[in-house]
């Protein structure tokens, strides 16, 4: 199991050999770029001190995350343990049990941080001569199917919520900007203020997972509420991924991502109003929907056109189409077939077939044969069985309970073989003539 000892920006530390330094913000010198300036330059008032340690803690960790590479197999799980700079020590070293289960949650590793006080620190970000709009709440636009859907029921349903958004590449960028006209037709009140963080140049020797970076996604907005006076943050993810029971044992624990848990949101809701001193709320408009049922969503408040436009795939950061192989990409393309909604092009169809000879031919097989055997799996298990099996359906959370997520699971199995019958290669599969 890998074991760091990791410093934030030269700040006070034990010595110890092979310290890993992380320098985190803007300037020459860092080692992860972040900046939050345009996130906050429409508030009323310039940050606190206390929210300002708030936005560079969630700096930090995300860094860290970054900076710690991940083992292989059995080591895949990381020890950290770290110093960050603060400018209220005894606040921050407070919230350590609140943060190490939070991190926890999300990356299945063990991190210890140790709060110091920091030397200068930097004063508040200035602010713009353009307010932000007024709003009721903040939604998080990440360029996906799910946040697009749920910021469109949102105002359909009358709220207002200022987006916000982690500009992480271009293809996010792009989807964005492809989307917001048609949320501002609905009453979306502004642009997406957005933050920039990440690695200064694309350094392979760090870690490429980021099974932490909802955690600054989700804290960022939980800022712009502070720093807005709202109270309600939503981050909107289908139910499936949201509860997200592994398609193998082997996919579990850190292979397999938790963004939008319901028990997690619930974890960072207390976490972020005791780190911010105000009662701050996250949750999720999508829970009890399935993927092809946000997809058909789309379609009931007439925006099912311009899901084309938006992002999926776990590779979108490497190369601008989908690959179609990954997880969510199909899924992606189970939900628009069932839905018979329009869809971008995919670099291969693995339902379809499989070339030979190609380099990632091992992984799309597993991916299809794992994620149907899933499906099957799903669906003529009781719920007794299921219980047992897929503990994660017991740690549903608040806004959806054990009965309604084993139900909206056997939706989505009907929902994933329904479309995979319908192709070749996936159609084997299920018959039994492809292992």
């Amino acid at each position: 199991m890998p074991d760091y000892k990791v410093v934030v920006n030269a700040c006070a530390a034990p010595s110890f050999t092979n310290l890993t330094q992380v320098r985190c913000g803007t300037g020459p010198g860092i080692t992860h770029k972040y900046k939050y300036d345009r996130l906050v330059e429409g508030f009323p008032e310039r940050l606190s001190s206390r929210q300002q340690d708030w936005a560079d803690v969630l700096g930090a960790i995300y860094a860290i995350d970054l900076r710690c590479k991940r083992g292989e197999g059995v080591d895949w799980h990381r020890d950290i343990e770290a110093w960050i700079p603060v400018r209220d020590p005894d606040l921050w070293n407070s919230l350590t049990p609140q943060i190490v289960n939070v991190f926890a949650a999300l990356t299945y590793d063990r991190l210890k941080p140790n709060f110091v006080l920091g030397v200068d620190m930097g004063q508040p970000p200035r602010q713009s001569r353009k307010a932000f709009p007024d709003a009721d709440g903040v939604a998080l636009l990440s360029g996906g199917v799910d946040s697009f859907v749920g910021a469109a029921l949102l105002l359909d349903g009358g709220s207002k919520p200022l987006l916000v958004s982690h500009m992480n590449t271009s293809s996010a960028s792009a989807a964005i900007n492809a989307i917001m006209p048609t949320l501002r037709r609905m009453g979306a009140p502004a642009q997406p203020v957005s933050v920039t963080a990440g690695n200064v140049e694309r350094d392979r020797s760090g870690e490429s997972s980021q099974r932490a970076r909802s955690m600054l996604y989700m804290g960022v907005a939980c800022l712009v509420a502070d720093g807005m006076g709202l109270h309600d943050v939503w981050l909107n993810e289908n139910g499936v991924m949201a509860v997200n029971v592994p398609l193998t044992a082997a996919r579990s624990g850190s292979l397999s991502t938790r963004t939008a848990s319901p028990r997690v949101l619930a974890q960072f809701s207390k976490l972020a109003s005791a780190a911010l001193g105000t009662a701050i709320t996250v949750s999720n408009k999508l829970v009890a929907l399935t993927k092809p049922e946000v997809t058909a969503l789309a379609g009931e408040l007439r925006i099912n056109p311009m899901l084309m436009h938006t992002v999926s795939c776990w590779q979108i950061g490497h190369n601008p189409e989908h690959c179609g192989r990954c997880v969510p990409c199909l899924i992606r393309q189970i939900s628009h077939e069932y839905c018979n909604t329009a869809d971008r092009s995919y670099l291969t169809r693995p339902f379809d077939a499989i070339p030979e000879g190609v380099p990632w031919g091992a992984t799309a097989k597993d991916n299809v044969f794992h994620l149907l055997m899933h499906a099957v799996a799903l669906g003529r298990a009781d719920e007794d069985d299921l219980v047992l099996d897929q503990p994660e359906l017991l740690d549903a959370g608040p806004g959806l309970s054990v009965g309604q997520s084993i139900d909206m699971h056997k939706r989505w199995a009907d929902q994933c073989l329904t479309v995979a019958t319908s192709h070749p290669y996936s159609r084997s599969i299920l018959e039994g003539n492809v292992s």
